[in-house]
Protein backbone atom coordinates (compact mmCIF):
# COMPACT_ATOMS: atom_id res chain seq x y z
CA UNK A 1 0.00 0.00 0.00
CA UNK A 2 3.18 2.33 0.64
CA UNK A 3 4.19 2.06 -2.32
CA UNK A 4 1.21 2.60 -4.39
CA UNK A 5 0.95 5.89 -2.33
CA UNK A 6 4.53 6.82 -3.49
CA UNK A 7 3.48 6.05 -6.59
CA UNK A 8 0.40 8.49 -6.92
CA UNK A 9 2.79 11.44 -5.38
CA UNK A 10 5.70 10.57 -8.01
CA UNK A 11 2.86 10.46 -10.93
CA UNK A 12 1.19 14.13 -9.25
CA UNK A 13 4.74 15.67 -8.42
CA UNK A 14 5.74 14.72 -12.65
CA UNK A 15 2.38 16.20 -14.02
CA UNK A 16 2.14 19.14 -11.18
CA UNK A 17 6.17 20.33 -12.72
CA UNK A 18 5.34 20.16 -15.95
CA UNK A 19 2.01 21.89 -15.92
CA UNK A 20 4.31 24.64 -13.68
CA UNK A 21 7.00 24.78 -16.26
CA UNK A 22 4.06 25.43 -18.94
CA UNK A 23 2.86 28.15 -16.60
CA UNK A 24 6.37 29.39 -16.51
CA UNK A 25 7.30 29.52 -20.07
CA UNK A 26 4.01 31.27 -20.97
CA UNK A 27 4.23 33.67 -18.61
CA UNK A 28 7.86 34.81 -18.88
CA UNK A 29 7.44 34.67 -22.09
CA UNK A 30 5.29 37.62 -22.35
CA UNK A 31 7.06 39.50 -20.08
CA UNK A 32 9.55 42.28 -21.40
CA UNK A 33 12.92 41.31 -22.40
CA UNK A 34 15.05 40.64 -19.91
CA UNK A 35 18.86 40.61 -19.52
CA UNK A 36 21.53 38.12 -18.00
CA UNK A 37 23.57 41.25 -16.97
CA UNK A 38 20.98 42.69 -14.85
CA UNK A 39 19.47 39.65 -12.77
CA UNK A 40 17.58 41.41 -10.08
CA UNK A 41 15.86 43.54 -12.71
CA UNK A 42 14.94 40.33 -14.15
CA UNK A 43 14.11 38.89 -10.90
CA UNK A 44 11.71 41.67 -10.29
CA UNK A 45 9.74 41.78 -13.63
CA UNK A 46 9.43 37.63 -12.90
CA UNK A 47 8.10 38.63 -9.82
CA UNK A 48 5.85 40.73 -10.60
CA UNK A 49 3.91 38.66 -12.86
CA UNK A 50 1.03 36.63 -10.84
CA UNK A 51 1.16 33.63 -13.68
CA UNK A 52 5.01 33.35 -13.18
CA UNK A 53 4.63 33.14 -8.95
CA UNK A 54 2.01 30.38 -9.65
CA UNK A 55 3.91 28.55 -11.51
CA UNK A 56 7.05 28.76 -9.27
CA UNK A 57 4.63 27.55 -6.34
CA UNK A 58 3.19 25.02 -8.44
CA UNK A 59 6.59 23.53 -8.88
CA UNK A 60 7.98 23.81 -5.13
CA UNK A 61 4.78 21.94 -4.32
CA UNK A 62 5.66 19.09 -7.13
CA UNK A 63 8.97 18.96 -5.38
CA UNK A 64 7.95 18.60 -1.86
CA UNK A 65 5.41 15.89 -3.56
CA UNK A 66 8.53 14.20 -4.68
CA UNK A 67 10.42 14.26 -1.68
CA UNK A 68 7.13 12.28 0.33
CA UNK A 69 7.29 9.83 -2.48
CA UNK A 70 10.86 9.41 -1.88
CA UNK A 71 10.46 8.88 2.30
CA UNK A 72 8.13 5.91 0.76
CA UNK A 73 9.60 4.41 -2.28
CA UNK A 74 13.23 4.12 -3.62
CA UNK A 75 14.54 6.31 -5.38
CA UNK A 76 14.55 4.69 -8.71
CA UNK A 77 11.02 3.85 -8.65
CA UNK A 78 10.06 7.01 -8.12
CA UNK A 79 12.61 8.53 -10.81
CA UNK A 80 11.10 6.50 -13.30
CA UNK A 81 8.11 8.30 -12.86
CA UNK A 82 10.03 11.21 -13.03
CA UNK A 83 11.82 10.53 -16.04
CA UNK A 84 8.34 9.46 -17.50
CA UNK A 85 6.79 12.88 -17.12
CA UNK A 86 9.06 13.66 -20.55
CA UNK A 87 5.82 12.34 -22.54
CA UNK A 88 4.01 14.35 -20.03
CA UNK A 89 5.78 17.45 -20.79
CA UNK A 90 6.00 16.67 -24.58
CA UNK A 91 2.29 15.90 -24.87
CA UNK A 92 1.56 18.96 -22.89
CA UNK A 93 3.66 21.92 -25.10
CA UNK A 94 2.12 20.36 -28.06
CA UNK A 95 -1.33 20.65 -26.48
CA UNK A 96 -1.06 24.21 -25.44
CA UNK A 97 1.73 25.32 -27.06
CA UNK A 98 2.16 27.79 -29.49
CA UNK A 99 3.41 24.82 -32.42
CA UNK A 100 2.43 21.17 -32.69
CA UNK A 101 5.05 18.93 -32.10
CA UNK A 102 7.02 17.00 -35.06
CA UNK A 103 7.01 12.97 -35.48
CA UNK A 104 10.72 13.28 -34.06
CA UNK A 105 9.61 15.09 -31.01
CA UNK A 106 6.66 12.35 -30.39
CA UNK A 107 9.25 9.37 -30.90
CA UNK A 108 11.68 10.86 -28.80
CA UNK A 109 8.59 11.39 -26.02
CA UNK A 110 7.57 8.14 -26.49
CA UNK A 111 10.86 6.68 -26.25
CA UNK A 112 11.39 8.44 -22.84
CA UNK A 113 8.21 7.44 -21.44
CA UNK A 114 9.02 4.05 -22.80
CA UNK A 115 11.90 3.87 -20.84
CA UNK A 116 10.78 5.15 -17.82
CA UNK A 117 7.89 2.16 -18.02
CA UNK A 118 10.43 -0.70 -18.87
CA UNK A 119 12.65 0.87 -15.68
CA UNK A 120 9.70 0.61 -13.48
CA UNK A 121 8.72 -2.59 -14.32
CA UNK A 122 12.12 -4.25 -14.23
CA UNK A 123 12.25 -2.58 -10.38
CA UNK A 124 9.25 -4.09 -9.88
CA UNK A 125 10.42 -7.52 -11.32
CA UNK A 126 13.17 -7.59 -8.91
CA UNK A 127 11.13 -6.75 -6.10
CA UNK A 128 9.49 -10.11 -6.34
Amino acid sequence: MTLAIALVLALASTALVNVAYLQEHAAASSLQPRSPRRPLSSLRVLLSDRRWVVGIGMESAAFALSVVALALAPLALVQSVGVGGIGLHALGTARFGARPRSAREARGAAGGAGTALAAGLSWRARCR
